[in-house]
């Protein structure tokens, strides 16, 4: 079947036509979908479900029929049987969680992240692919059709599931878990709030990692560059370029586009750069035109303010409050955060420090309960 020989698969099964191997009523419903027919193979393991109720991959044959032809409701009803078969099986509360998504059964999606949680593994990095994988299925149906107040629950939600994977995580995988958590609920919040406050939150929360972006799993710092590159946070892109350069190509095709973004961006921060030292209002020209793309870009906002210093428009209330704010109440990296002490000390400031409101761990209050998926 793998080879697509399916005239030797023909003749097998009639080898076999007696034998009670209930893996031979598989390759029989296969092969009926292979000649398309439907309906023959919907019936096949229809009668091998009612003959033994536990055989999963007949389940998960005919899930995949009915997802063939977009029956989702259909699919969905046998994907809810088989899951509470099989709760700990991960791959399947996936597929319940993209059918509710695809029916717009959304307190059903929010119901079976309880049960992906629930059973998490917990060893290793497969936890994060897996919860990932869930928060996407939302964002995938958001970003086309938005509507805040899903957001909203969704956000709520998925900081109950948080708490939920924290107390089975072991405790060596809770920063990367306030990592993880922090990074889907900036992509809602951006779409709600704004982006200075997604990237006060992205960074607050990745603090424990500023000065060490490297450690950070591949799950998550793929995860991470969108934003990154949204936010205009060139350094900590360039703290990770190295460890981009060692993954599958296949990983790494869909950001294309964001590293090529990167690269243009770290070529015009060097040009401004070069120019500060002696032609500043030339500089100042620069960072100007890559704030219209980059509106809350820390080194952008820095050298902007550097050079505004050097040419004395202490007066610019505007420009110099504005590009001080987007710095401001946030963590950054060691040479980032000496950068701007240097610049705040010229304009006689002091930063005001910030701990951002909304733990995805920690925000007791806004927890909402999630009710089990029905066992009975």
């Amino acid at each position: 079947m793998s080879q697509q020989l399916w005239s030797s698969v023909e003749i097998i099964l009639e080898h076999l036509k007696h034998s009670q191997q209930h893996q031979l009523i598989i390759y029989k419903a296969k092969l009926a979908l292979h000649h398309n027919e439907i309906d023959q193979a919907e019936t096949l393991l229809t009668q091998l479900i009612e003959k033994v109720p536990l055989y999963g991959e007949a389940y998960d044959l005919l899930i995949e029929i009915y997802c063939q032809q977009e029956q989702w409701p259909s699919a969905l009803i046998w994907a809810q049987k088989v899951l509470k078969l099989t709760p700990a099986v991960s791959a399947r509360a996936l597929v319940v969680a993209d059918l509710a998504i695809k029916t717009q059964d959304f307190p059903l999606y929010w119901q079976t992240g309880r049960t992906l949680v629930h059973y998490l593994p917990v060893w290793g990095h497969e936890w994060l692919a897996i919860v990932k994988r869930y928060s996407d299925l939302f964002e995938s149906h958001f970003f086309t059709t938005p509507n805040r107040h899903q957001a909203l629950q969704h956000k709520i939600v998925m900081k109950a599931l948080f708490l939920l994977a924290s107390n089975r995580l072991p405790e060596g995988q809770t920063p990367l878990l306030r990592a993880l958590g922090n990074i889907l609920l900036v992509r809602l919040e951006i779409e709600i709030q704004t982006k200075l406050k997604g990237k006060r939150r992205l960074l607050v929360r990745l603090g424990a990692y500023l000065n060490q972006m490297d450690k950070l799993p591949d799950e998550i710092i793929l995860d991470m560059l969108p934003l990154l590159l949204l936010f205009g946070e060139n350094y900590l892109y360039q703290a990770i370029i190295e460890k981009l350069s060692l993954l599958d190509k296949e990983k790494t095709t869909e950001l294309k586009s964001a590293m090529d973004a990167f690269t243009y961006l770290e070529q015009q921060l060097q040009s401004a750069r070069e120019l500060q030292l002696s032609q500043p209002q030339q500089a100042l020209l620069v960072y100007h035109k890559l704030l219209e793309q980059y509106p809350v870009a820390t080194e952008v906002h820095l050298g902007h303010l550097e050079c505004l210093y050097q040419l004395g428009y202490f007066n610019n209330h505007y420009a110099v409050t504005s590009s001080i704010k987007a710095i401001s109440a946030m963590p950054l990296p060691t040479a980032l955060h000496t950068r701007r002490e240097h610049v705040l000390n010229q304009f006689n400031l002091i930063a005001p420090k910030f701990e951002y409101e909304s733990d995805p761990l920690q925000d007791h209050d806004s927890y909402v309960a999630i009710p089990l998926l029905d066992q009975n």
